[in-house]
């Protein structure tokens, strides 16, 4: 699992660096209830979508579900996602 785009990684700040971020992918993690739908806008207007919550570990667990340019298709998708999931909780970041 990579993070979403981005339009240069050398000048974008990150929390977590892109190594460590990929360091972290295990594909026997799954995620467990609850979890929540997460809504992130790019300063570039790219939206990602993510599930998170914890695993059946108890271990912190995101999947990218969806990032692409623009917000338009946003509100159908993030519908369809909660009809067909059922989250928790839907979240949009406060400087998306």
């Amino acid at each position: 699992m990579s993070l979403p785009y981005v339009a240069d990684p050398k000048e974008q700040k990150t929390v977590i660096e892109l190594e460590a971020w990929d360091g972290l992918e295990d594909h026997r993690s799954k995620l467990q209830e609850p979890w929540c739908l997460s809504i992130d806008v790019s300063p570039e207007r790219r939206t990602s979508i993510a599930f998170a919550g914890r695993n059946q570990h108890g271990d912190f667990h995101v999947e990218i579900q969806e990032s692409k340019a623009g917000t338009g298709w946003v509100p159908d998708r993030v519908l369809q996602m909660v009809e067909r999931g059922d989250p928790d909780m839907v979240v949009l970041a406060a400087n998306s």
